[in-house]
């Protein structure tokens, strides 16, 4: 039996990974002042920050309702297994709307794993289960495998402002103001399913991202050298080339590289980016 892979706009995989491994994905709802867009489908994270910047406008992200998961699951066949892999619980009510309407799916063979992570972090337990289920793997196999690597995948993002966090209520005007003024470009790390402020940098955006990519791969060893990703929401060409030749280094070459949508950018805002691994 075929299982069928699913998720949300929220996992950060490129249109081109989502085709090739026949990914389905339901997008979130993005609120620009008074305006509602459905990420990846009305907005995407370019014409987020166009919007934004121009306008000073807040920027809220809206959690997929129930009814939204029902139609969504049911246009898989009626004798499908699906898998589907949810934004992380700590973060949005997604999660729990999406068990609730499987659950209402009845007869319908879904599971929703809570991927208690975001963006690529979501994305690569994604990309995983879709290359599982193409070896011919169980749904219940899959299930348990993604069980296992859940608490494995670390995630964490360097930010260029607070503005966008500030504009969200999620930090103060005086932090924000402050980290403008001394240049400082704080991490975000995703822990025990929800984000906390990790290490701050100081100094161009350039040479943080230097110091941050030498800092994480510090625990070079313990990760999987066939997942990783950089994701990030407008670094240069330079940059990138610069992180993936010190992740070349450092033995790993299956490097994807993605662009963050508009779920995480209305939050960590332009020129936002991380290393997203998956430990041993």
């Amino acid at each position: 039996m075929t299982v069928y892979i699913s998720t949300e706009s929220s996992c950060d995989l490129s249109p081109q990974l989502l085709q090739k491994h026949h990914i389905k994905t339901l997008p979130f709802c993005v609120n620009i002042g008074d305006e509602l867009f459905r990420d990846g489908v009305d907005i995407d994270a370019a014409e987020l920050f166009r919007r934004t910047e121009q306008q000073k406008l807040p920027v809220r992200t809206a959690a997929i309702n129930e009814y939204e998961y029902l139609q969504h699951f049911s246009s898989y066949p009626a004798d499908a297994e699906v898998i589907h892999i949810s934004l992380g619980s700590g973060f949005s009510s997604s999660c729990e709307n999406a068990r609730r309407a499987a659950a209402a799916c009845e007869g319908a063979g879904i599971t929703v794993i809570d991927s208690q992570n975001l963006s690529s972090g979501q994305g690569m337990l994604v990309l995983i289960a879709a290359e599982l289920a193409e070896t011919g793997k169980s749904a219940a196999e899959i299930a348990a495998a993604l069980e296992e690597l859940v608490p494995k995948v670390e995630v964490s993002f360097i930010l260029d402002t607070l503005e966008y966090l500030r504009r969200g209520g999620r930090c103060s005007s005086l932090a924000a103001l402050g980290a403008n003024i001394l240049s400082i470009h704080p991490t975000i790390a995703v822990v025990n399913n929800s984000m906390q402020v990790g290490r701050k940098y100081r100094g161009s955006l350039k040479r943080c991202i230097g110091q941050y990519t030498q800092a994480v791969l510090q625990n070079a060893a313990a990760y999987d050298d066939g997942h990783l990703f950089i994701t990030t929401s407008g670094w240069d060409e330079a940059d990138i080339a610069a992180v993936r030749q010190a992740l070349a280094a450092a033995g790993f070459d299956a490097v994807a590289v993605t662009d963050a949508g508009c779920t995480v950018c209305a939050h960590c805002g332009p020129l936002c980016g991380g290393i997203i691994t998956l430990r041993k």
